[in-house]
């Protein structure tokens, strides 16, 4: 059963695009580059950021995802804002 779910979890992380994406977790801030998974439309750009995702295993939660990769300068995880030079 754990090697299902993980297996349920990497396909979940691909996009069409073949991009990579991971979870947000409980806490996180939302960027603007985040995605979020629609009931109607599936994922898409976030519409609300700046705030702390929720708790992701309360499937009445929002979904949010963040592209692997992206936060690369500031450590994966990272709850630190991205500071334009």
């Amino acid at each position: 059963m754990k090697a299902l779910k993980a297996i349920i979890a990497w396909f979940r992380s691909r996009s069409a695009t073949g991009y990579a994406y991971r979870g947000l977790e409980m806490g996180e801030i939302v960027r603007a580059t985040d995605e979020y998974l629609d009931d109607r439309n599936g994922w898409g750009p976030t519409r609300c950021f700046g705030h702390a995702a929720p708790d992701p295993s309360y499937t009445s939660h929002r979904q949010y995802r963040r592209r692997v990769g992206a936060d690369t300068h500031t450590g994966e995880h990272s709850n630190t804002p991205t500071q334009n030079p």
